[in-house]
């Protein structure tokens, strides 16, 4: 599976079999993220997750997945999605 591509695929990985959601990008790209949110903080890691819309999204570069009771600053936090091509089992 691809990052991005030009249509809107299936909803389940040809690869790996699992639901997937997808999500178009401000470039008009679409892209197949995990269907449950991820909570993350912006500029702090480096993870490319995609913005929390369902249309016009941006790949955010170096987020940092955010962890309950590790001492993170939690005033920053915001929501997205992780492109399903970093968590394909396949």
């Amino acid at each position: 599976m691809r990052l991005t591509d030009r249509h809107r695929g299936p909803d389940f990985c040809p690869d790996c079999g699992e639901k997937i959601k997808w999500v178009r990008l401000i470039s008009d790209m679409w892209i197949a993220v995990n269907e449950e949110p991820v909570l993350f903080i912006p500029g702090e890691g480096r993870r490319w997750l995609v913005e929390y819309l369902n249309w016009d999204a941006v790949i955010l570069k170096d987020c940092l997945i955010y962890e309950p009771f590790k001492g993170m600053n939690r005033t920053k936090v915001k929501k997205g999605y992780m492109p399903h091509v970093w968590t394909c089992g396949k």
